[in-house]
């Protein structure tokens, strides 16, 4: 069984590999085990890194579906 220590450690693990999520579950788990600062601390972190990884990739999403539908929009002014 896995003690708070171990799981903050497994989190901290996942943070440094960018597995964000992933070191959610474990900081939340060493937190249910033994909530210390530092373990809130580290949660935050890597809900806020998760946050900024969804917006960059969301942002990347966007910006090339952006750019399709213009160069198809300027494609189909050109051919009228």
């Amino acid at each position: 069984m896995p003690d708070a220590a171990s799981e903050k450690e497994q989190g901290n693990e996942y943070f440094k590999q960018k597995k964000f999520a992933e070191a959610i579950e474990c900081y939340s788990r060493s937190i249910g085990l033994s909530p210390t600062a530092v373990a809130y601390a580290n949660r935050a972190m890597a809900y806020l890194k998760l946050r900024r990884q969804v917006i960059r990739r969301l942002y990347a999403f966007t910006s090339a579906y952006i750019y399709s539908f213009l160069m198809l929009l300027l494609q189909v002014i050109h051919l009228s």
